[in-house]
């Protein structure tokens, strides 16, 4: 396994030190070959990949029904283009099954994306950093929280859910509900690339919270624009009741906010691996 990491590894500098755009992208094929050598070995789920992991994502569930493996590759217009790979045992055929994700956001863009019931084939990509799964009556979905480099003006983070329907892989259900009662497959923030927004997930006793940045305009004459928004200073939320997830405005648990609270000046969570 470690020659096979290393094999990954050395394709994916390789790919990074390319003088061109076409050339890295060329690259990219033969990291994604060597991934795929990599992971047909049944013992690279558990597999560490320590090297790897600083390079780009390889995120085991907390449930351990899938690992991810997860990277991008900026274009010259500073937009970015997102890979993924999806390691899933299929208990019907008793093995591993690698399931690849194919970033089709830039078509979505002007099509309501967080309105869109997406596949595989047709995925909002993003670098995912936190995987949180949750119930919603018998099936198991998983809540991904994600950021974009988007473009030279604005950055995204973003809230997605995925399932696995049989062997394939299904994102975006309407179980997000809006402060105005409209419900959402998922939801995207788009802020000035000058900004950092946190989004986080913050246990409770009785629930789960993803707790994230307020956005507004530097200005008032500024609204509309995303790549003026940035945090000012208040926190909303999603909460989960009943497998699905509810916004709440300010919630109480900052209500007294402190250098100790765990809202109080929130980092930006993702390390974009570029």
């Amino acid at each position: 396994m470690k020659e096979l990491e290393n094999n990954v590894v050395t394709a994916l500098i390789s790919m990074r030190n390319q003088p061109t755009y076409e050339t890295r992208f060329e690259q990219n094929a033969i990291v994604k070959k060597a991934l795929r050598a990599a992971l047909s070995h049944d013992e690279s789920f558990n597999y560490a990949f320590d090297s790897l992991g600083k390079l780009m994502g390889t995120m085991i569930a907390p449930d351990k029904a899938f690992r991810l493996f997860n990277w991008n590759l900026e274009k010259p217009n500073g937009e970015h283009l997102y890979f993924g790979l999806v390691m899933h045992y299929d208990k019907r055929r008793e093995r591993y099954l690698i399931t690849e994700l194919f970033d089709k956001s830039a078509s979505l863009i002007d099509s309501e994306p967080e309105q869109k019931a997406l596949d595989n084939r047709n995925w909002f990509g993003a670098l995912y950093y936190r995987i949180i799964p949750f119930e919603k009556g018998t099936k198991t979905y998983y809540l991904l929280l994600g950021w974009d480099g988007n473009n030279k003006l604005s950055k995204k983070k973003l809230i997605d859910v995925m399932a696995f329907s049989g062997s394939k892989i299904k994102f975006g259900f309407p179980i997000f509900r809006q402060e105005d009662g409209q419900w959402l497959r998922r939801v995207i923030f788009e802020y000035s690339a000058q900004a950092s927004m946190s989004l986080k997930q913050y246990d409770t006793k009785k629930s789960t919270l993803i707790v994230f940045d307020h956005l507004s305009p530097s200005s008032g004459a500024l609204k509309g624009h995303p790549e003026h928004l940035f945090p000012d200073g208040s926190f909303d939320a999603f909460q989960l009741d009943k497998g699905k997830w509810f916004f709440h405005k300010d919630p109480d648990a900052r209500s007294k906010k402190s250098q100790n609270d765990k809202y109080y000046n929130m980092p930006d969570d993702a390390q974009p691996r570029q």
